[in-house]
């Protein structure tokens, strides 16, 4: 059973400065973002049988994974760095300030944005090879959207923000088609004892 714990990254300079960042290097976590990551990772820690931590390539997502594997013990050592996991495609608004009009991210065209739909054609690629484990994923808010979309097949705008907040998970069962948490910072012992193996 593929039951996947999704986890935003921590707050990064480029949240806290509202800047929208694709750039794989820049923008490392803030030291929130950093106590965030490690935060998450104690939480994690409650889970035992966990397989492996996959994480987007970008800076403020390698960090916090890196953060959580200090934490949790899994039975594929290395981090695994995946493509299909980066932020969405940010186009003309890459580097620069957060627009401050409402649904700026459901405009592709106006923006040259990567839309939707291939954000969830790359996560379903992604986690339709994933082992039948359990594992954590560390990535970005409209990725993880997209798979709560594909879940419960929805569009953009139906799926709005149900990706976590920096620092925050979203645990999935993707046999069940099932949220067994979402947008929280903290994992019940319940929920551990429910999810270890």
């Amino acid at each position: 059973m593929t039951i996947v714990i999704f986890v935003r990254h921590g707050e990064s300079k480029a949240n806290a400065e509202r800047i929208l960042s694709e750039d794989i290097d820049s923008y490392p976590l803030t030291e929130r973002g950093a106590k965030q990551a490690d935060s998450i990772g104690m939480e994690l820690s409650k889970i035992k049988g966990i397989y492996a931590i996959y994480s987007s390539p970008i800076r403020r997502a390698r960090q916090t994974a890196e953060a959580i594997s200090r934490h949790v013990g899994t039975k594929e050592k290395d981090i695994k760095l995946d493509d299909r996991l980066l932020e969405m495609g940010l186009g003309n608004l890459n580097g620069m300030k957060k627009p401050d009009e409402f649904g700026w991210k459901y405009e592709p065209e106006k923006y040259g944005l990567e839309n939707f739909d291939s954000i969830k054609r790359r996560m379903k690629s992604f986690i339709d090879g994933l082992p039948n484990e359990l594992v954590i994923v560390v990535t970005h808010r409209e990725p993880i959207s997209a798979v709560i979309a594909l879940m419960f097949d929805m569009d953009h705008k139906s799926a709005g923000a149900s990706g976590p907040e920096p620092g925050r998970i979203a645990i999935l069962d993707l046999e069940k088609n099932k949220i067994m948490a979402l947008n929280t910072s903290m994992v019940s012992d319940e929920l551990a004892s429910k999810l270890s193996r």
